[in-house]
């Protein structure tokens, strides 16, 4: 039989260790404690982990406290209802809310607040006689949230689907999974038995052709919500033609709201467009009014700018153009250039400007009406800051941060700068040197 420790999405893992400015912790983390403690000593062939959640910052406070445990998969029914029970009951010494949430086996948590527990129980005394687990997971819940849900990818929740399916009688009731899926993102809230394979099929077709910002599956049917695109007909012809007439699928442009959907679609046209580009590596309509477009380096961002903001469809729509900061202290980093109509066109020089900059991490600007830029280098302030000048326009409202802890100013761009032009919130460096370098700069 298999055993399997679980990594618990949203719940902590290890006690929360919250101490007071004396250094005295609190009801709840002692309890937490004693949670972890009682229970791992009196069940240590079964419980693989404790997972405990504790609030509560002052010694004098009571706090919250959550608990419950993750099981060996080989747990016997009989066991795991007296641990279950143990969970429930057990009351800590220390003055602190508690709630016994559950205990959690072959991927399964059962939880003595579910509604359906009884099924979930049923469920895990099949899987266990089986030998088998459940590929995704879903995790109990803490005191931080009543509810949990099943969490897993697309082709583990169908996976899990047909092994539910052969565990399960129609006898045995309704049994409902609802589930946080990724790979894609999306949410499901049905039948469990009864979801149907052609779902996945039509995913899987519609990823294929064109991207799949997320979804939704339930009872009624299956909506995919995919990026903004004129292609919206011809990606629901290929949904219905794999659908069948076992499940109706419906393919929304970029959002599950009809209301923000009409509205997207009004950008389809110009994101098609843009994501042409060559050298754009994505392009979508997150919200009404607003472009994004990704650029795999600078040379493609004119272009795409020009794509953009020059087409008729644009409007009043915001654009933001972002590609990788290459920020050695955040690898997520984008540099993002924001666009709106009645803004200045210079900023765009300076966003160019400040990308290729080799001083540069990362850079945000912005050429609303009332622009802005924020620039983090890779070299100390005292060291970089007069390099900016030339790629910074007059004007021009810039926070400018070094690579050295805390040490950034505040200015407006000027050909010549006065000490008293620049100010700092945190460590504050030599400003008279600061002014004296950016004006001694060509």
């Amino acid at each position: 039989m298999r055993f399997r420790l679980t990594t618990i999405a949203a719940t902590t893992a290890a006690t929360v260790l919250l101490t007071s400015a004396c250094g005295s912790i609190s009801p709840a983390q002692s309890a937490a404690e004693e949670f972890e403690s009682h229970f791992t000593s009196t069940y240590p062939d079964e419980v693989l982990e404790a997972v405990t959640t504790a609030s509560g910052k002052w010694p004098w406070a009571r706090g919250d406290m959550s608990g419950s445990l993750v099981l060996a998969d080989d747990t016997s029914p009989e066991q795991l209802a007296t641990i279950l029970d143990d969970v429930t009951a057990w009351t800590p010494e220390e003055n602190s809310r508690y709630d016994g949430v559950g205990v959690l086996a072959n991927g399964l948590c059962l939880s003595s607040s579910d509604p359906q527990l009884e099924h979930k129980h049923l469920l895990r005394d099949r899987l266990y006689a089986e030998g088998l687990a459940l590929q995704g997971t879903w995790p109990c819940p803490t005191w931080l949230s009543g509810t949990t849900q099943y969490t897993g990818t697309l082709t583990e929740l169908m996976q899990d689907t047909e092994t539910v399916r052969s565990l399960w009688t129609e006898a045995d009731g309704e049994l409902r999974v609802v589930a946080a899926v990724n790979t894609p993102h999306g949410a499901v809230d049905h039948v469990w038995t009864q979801i149907p394979q052609t779902a996945h099929e039509v995913l899987t077709a519609v990823r294929q052709e064109h991207p799949v910002r997320t979804f939704e599956l339930t009872d009624a049917g299956l909506r995919v919500a995919v990026t903004a695109t004129t292609r919206i007909d011809e990606l629901q012809e290929l949904a219905d033609g794999v659908a069948g007439t076992d499940l109706i699928a419906e393919v929304m442009q970029g959002s599950l709201d009809a209301d923000k959907a009409a509205q997207i679609e009004e950008l389809a046209a110009v994101v098609d467009h843009v994501r042409a580009v060559p050298g754009v590596t994505a392009a979508e309509v997150p919200l009404p009014g607003q472009l994004v477009i990704g650029v795999e380096d600078s040379a493609a961002i004119r272009a795409a700018h020009e794509a953009a903001t020059t087409h008729p469809d644009l409007g009043a729509a915001r654009v933001e153009i972002t590609l990788d900061a290459q920020d050695p202290e955040d690898e997520w980093a984008r540099h993002r250039y924001f666009w709106a109509q009645g803004g200045t066109e210079e900023a765009l020089e300076a966003f160019l400007a400040l990308t290729a900059h080799d001083t540069v991490s990362f850079v945000s600007l912005s050429n609303t009406p009332a622009p802005s830029a924020s620039v983090n280098l890779t070299v100390p302030l005292a060291d970089g800051f007069a390099h900016l000048k030339p790629a910074l326009p007059d004007g021009l409202p810039v926070e400018v941060s070094g690579s050295d802890a805390l040490a950034s100013v505040e200015f407006t761009a000027a050909r010549t700068l006065a000490p008293d032009d620049l100010s700092s919130r945190f460590t504050t460096p030599d400003l008279d040197q600061l002014a004296s370098d950016w004006n001694a700069a060509p």
